[in-house]
């Protein structure tokens, strides 16, 4: 059994400028509990400066995503994020990144969608 996550990715120049454009060198490297690993790993460029990350995650738990863009990390020490199995609605969903963004120097890469079904 694995479960479908698909959070968005927006690029953002040094400045922190919003970018338009894709081909981008994405990298995700993502961590499960127990040594476990994603499946069906790929990044879909959207054209305008957005990637949709798409993986299976095959185990419920904690787990660390870390991103970088053209071999920057956006959020160092990456982002985690817990996996439930079952049906869930975005009721139910809650998505905390720690510390916030906006205590986070660095560069904009906050997920746009992310959820598990």
């Amino acid at each position: 059994m694995w479960t479908s996550v698909s959070p968005w990715l927006k690029a953002a120049d040094q400045y922190g400028n919003l970018r338009l454009d894709g081909n981008d060198a994405i990298q995700l490297t993502l961590e499960g509990p127990g040594g476990a690993f994603a499946r069906a790993v790929q990044v879909v460029d959207h054209a305008d400066g957005t990637y949709a990350l798409e993986f299976a995650v095959t185990v419920a738990g904690r787990w660390m995503l870390s991103t970088r863009v053209n071999g920057k990390p956006c959020v160092e020490g990456g982002i985690a994020f817990s996996v439930a199995f079952g049906t869930l609605t975005a009721e139910e969903t809650t998505i905390r990144i720690h510390p916030s963004l906006e205590v986070r120097p660095g560069r904009y890469c906050p997920p746009h969608h992310q959820y598990a079904r």
